[in-house]
């Protein structure tokens, strides 16, 4: 028998890695749990984009989370 344990609050991680496919919401996504941790935790934020492929990925993803972190990291290609 394996022992599988189950998250209780998983927004106490130091760090969460969101991967998925194109256009499946991942920016949406992360700002949303920026704002979370934020506003209702009152954590430090820092988020980091790595989207080379999609034309103006970066740029949006600074957009969503001008508001809602401390630290932008993004490529301005």
């Amino acid at each position: 028998m394996s022992s599988t344990k189950i998250e209780t609050d998983p927004l106490r991680k130091k760090f969460i890695n969101v991967f998925g496919n194109i256009s499946s919401g991942k920016s949406t996504t992360i700002a949303k749990l920026a704002a979370i941790l934020k506003f209702n935790r009152g954590k430090k934020i820092a988020v980091a984009s790595f989207d080379f492929y999609k034309i103006g990925g970066s740029r949006k993803f600074e957009n969503l989370c001008r508001d809602n972190a401390d630290t932008i990291l993004y490529d301005k290609r």
